[in-house]
């Protein structure tokens, strides 16, 4: 990355799907921020969630439903030599932006902030610990904790394998191959709401359930059916 970091561009891609009443406070946030560039990347919302998006700034792109899809699609639209891929519903840390744009000028592949879910019960607050310790001791990292890569290595690695869940795992694998990734002291924050709407016990055990038959070699596909089934979700993660 050439040039000093703070003038580095930074591209943040938000993979959207009906999440107008969520994307607001995010993107406001980031409206703060010097030399990023915004990117919604909308699975075709049936709600509001574009007119939100064009309505604070942020570039808007249209791509059919599915996460890798959208943000593959929104990172060939990106200017910054850094990418940064947040949920909707997520809160980066102050300074996120520095911290990104240093960590890939040290020289890292791409990195990945600490987890945090923003509500403090008991059982969540053990959860926050041992995802922790799970990014950094096994190297187990999922798009809520906010995913960034240079822009160069992220191209090498193909960018998100287009499949209907675990992208996000599968990327951050591809990454370590071809460099240092980091993981972030600072946290980006989660809201909570599928903890609270599954059930945090039960979404736990989903997560873990879903990750080892992956690892083990269960096709995507068959993941995604279980998924929706053992969480009573209508999506994929």
């Amino acid at each position: 990355m050439n040039g000093p970091v703070e003038e580095q561009w930074l591209s943040v891609i938000i993979p959207t799907l009906n999440e107008e009443r969520n994307l607001a406070p995010l993107l406001e946030r980031l409206a703060t921020c010097e030399r990023v560039q915004v990117i919604v990347a909308d699975g075709e919302s049936g709600d509001g969630t574009a007119a939100v998006a064009q309505s604070l700034g942020a570039e808007t792109i249209s791509v059919p439903k599915g996460r890798a899809r959208q943000m593959n699609a929104g990172a060939a639209r990106a200017k910054g030599k850094a990418l940064l891929f947040l949920h909707a519903d997520s809160r980066p840390p102050r300074h996120f932006d520095l911290l990104v744009r240093r960590a890939l000028a040290a020289g890292a592949a791409g990195g990945a902030f600490a987890f945090a879910v923003e509500d403090d019960s008991p059982f969540l607050r053990f959860i926050t610990r041992t995802t922790n310790f799970r990014s950094r001791r096994l190297g187990v990292v999922f798009g809520d904790q906010g995913i960034f890569a240079n822009a160069d290595a992220f191209r090498r690695a193909g960018g998100f394998p287009e499949q209907p869940i675990m992208e996000d795992y599968e990327l951050v694998r591809r990454l370590r191959r071809i460099g240092e990734f980091l993981i972030l002291d600072e946290a980006v924050v989660s809201s909570g709401r599928r903890w609270r709407a599954v059930g945090a016990v039960r979404n736990s055990f989903v997560n873990v359930v879903i990750t080892w038959a992956y690892v083990l070699g269960v096709p995507p596909a068959r993941l995604e059916r279980w998924y929706r089934g053992m969480s009573g979700s209508g999506g994929g993660r």
